[in-house]
């Protein structure tokens, strides 16, 4: 049963939708109890000779939660937005959640969290930079 508080669970699944599972195993849940947007995507891939990866995309209820799947139907990525109500729970028992503040995040660890954003905004702030001075290129 999909669940917009269930727990995420890392590698496994998002609102106890599981990635690996077909698409349709959840088709009946998904257009009786939510909202659904659907549409394509180009994923840039070099592998091959078009460039490109089709994947097919289903949005619920505006990005609560959102299925990716590869053009058979296989889900391979699961995103959230802020409205998502379950959690991340770690092996510290810590609990990270879409649309976490600044100031909880923080003072989930003092050591190796801030340690990880303050490697995240320093990258950020170099590909700015970067951006800045070079463009896209």
């Amino acid at each position: 049963m999909i669940d917009i508080n269930a727990d995420i669970i890392s590698y496994k699944s998002l609102g106890n939708i599981e990635i690996g599972h077909d698409v349709e195993f959840y088709a009946d849940e998904l257009y009786e109890n939510f909202d659904v947007e659907e549409r394509t995507w180009e994923k840039s891939c070099f592998s091959n000779e078009v460039g490109y990866e089709l994947k097919y995309i289903y949005s619920l209820n505006n990005g609560t939660i959102t299925i990716c799947t590869n053009c058979n139907g296989r889900i391979e990525e699961l995103w959230c937005n802020q409205n998502y109500k379950g959690k991340y729970r770690n092996k510290y028992k810590n609990e990270l959640y879409a649309g976490i503040t600044m100031g909880e995040l923080l003072n989930l660890t003092k050591n190796s969290l801030f340690f990880g954003v303050n490697l995240f905004l320093m990258t950020t702030m170099v590909w700015l930079l970067h951006f800045l001075l070079h463009g896209m290129n």
